[in-house]
């Protein structure tokens, strides 16, 4: 199957970028605090207890962002230091992205806040990333996130990728939500991503495994009608 062929759904945290957003927000966030190294280690936890399955990730994401406090300028600069932390294969690609945007998705259960300048630093299109979004009061100060959003749920992401009412659907992620958009039937392939990290039950629903973006292009070939 030729590329051209494909939609192509992509994770964020540890794919496109080489980090998960929501622990660089707690980093920024608790920069001078006697608590950060606890707070943030608990959090690194909870995350990986979502990306294997163990935890919902609905009570995942409500964990995390419960031990967190952030400002707008919080936001601000991990926006910037997510666009400097584009996993290296990603941006040794970025004409990939800019020339098949049409056809690429991100679908994540982080923030739109701080996705948004990384998808427009690969050119792709605003329109195309489904993500969770935050909610902000009247003095612009951030409050929490939104509930009502499908990806805030453990089956957001398949609730999400059959919406786009796609044929040939790729999906290329590092985590267990990636690999359950798959086997639920939203998906045709799943492709595991381990560039940053390797999580043994997830490589082992995905129907090809890649280190690098260098090795996409062959291995979608590899695949028949």
């Amino acid at each position: 199957m030729d590329i051209k062929d494909i939609v192509c759904v992509f994770d964020f945290d540890k794919t496109l970028v080489s980090v998960e957003g929501l622990d660089l927000l707690a980093e920024v966030s608790l920069s001078g605090s006697p608590h950060k190294e606890r707070i943030v280690n608990a959090i690194v936890q909870i995350t990986e207890q979502g990306m294997n399955g163990t935890l919902s990730f609905e009570e995942s994401l409500k964990r995390r962002f419960s031990l967190i406090n952030p400002t707008m300028r919080d936001l601000c600069e991990t926006r910037k230091k997510l666009t400097t932390l584009i996993s290296p294969s990603i941006r040794r690609n970025k004409s990939f992205f800019q020339l098949n945007k049409e056809r690429i998705y991100i679908v994540s259960g982080g923030f739109k806040e701080f996705i948004l300048p990384v998808a427009k630093e690969l050119g792709l299109r605003e329109d195309h990333v489904y993500a969770n979004t935050m909610t902000v009061d009247e003095k612009g100060m951030i409050t929490g996130f939104d509930l009502t959003n499908p990806l805030t749920k453990d089956q957001g992401k398949v609730h999400v990728v059959r919406s786009l009412h796609k044929q040939n659907i790729v999906v290329i992620g590092d985590g267990y939500t990636d690999a359950h958009i798959k086997v639920m039937g939203a998906a045709r392939w799943f492709i595991a991503f381990t560039e940053h990290i390797t999580r043994e039950h997830v490589v082992r629903k995905a129907d090809s495994i890649i280190s690098d973006f260098d090795e996409f292009a062959f291995t979608i070939r590899k695949y028949n009608n």
